[in-house]
């Protein structure tokens, strides 16, 4: 059952919870980032390059460039926590089958092939990734879709005040 496996991960992650709400707030930082860099580009296309104004377009580069940089750091420092937190939750578990095991008698090793508990790695791979990307994918398309919709198409019509 997929349910019950979900509720005992989360229970053995339940630690951890602290770091979530950081987590989540770099997800936003890295979806604003995302969606404004697009929204600055446009903005130096159509009030900076079309009239020729390099003071202001060297303004938004360098917002750009903040912007990414901000970025990255949020994407790193959310990489770094959301591992943390997976190689913490998988020592949780493996520590609770090691004392699972050490319960056992030798007959239960007799009985039971060795090898039976390999899935930990795809646990792993599970917390520190497939969060992240559920909750940033969604806010990524939305906020790059709005700044896509907001783009002026008018700069694409070449104007005798636009050199080509």
């Amino acid at each position: 059952n997929s349910a019950a496996v979900a509720r005992r991960l989360l229970g053995y992650a339940s630690a951890y919870w602290s770091r979530l709400p950081v987590v989540l707030a770099l997800t936003l930082v890295i979806a604003a980032a995302s969606a404004l860099g697009p929204y600055l580009i446009g903005m130096a296309i159509d009030n900076f390059i079309a009239n020729g104004q390099r003071a202001g377009l060297a303004t938004v580069m360098a917002a750009l460039l903040g912007v990414y940089v901000a970025g990255l750091v949020a994407r790193i420092l959310q990489t770094y926590l959301m591992g943390w937190v997976a190689q913490m939750t998988l020592a949780r578990i493996r520590l609770s089958i090691f004392e699972a095991l050490q319960r056992q008698s030798l007959r239960f090793f007799d009985r039971h092939p060795s090898g039976v508990f390999q899935g930990l790695e795809s646990v792993t791979y599970w917390l520190a990734n497939a969060l992240t990307l559920m909750a940033l994918g969604p806010l990524s398309c939305s906020s790059i879709s709005n700044s896509t919709c907001s783009f002026s198409w008018s700069v694409l019509n070449p104007s005798p005040k636009m050199p080509l």
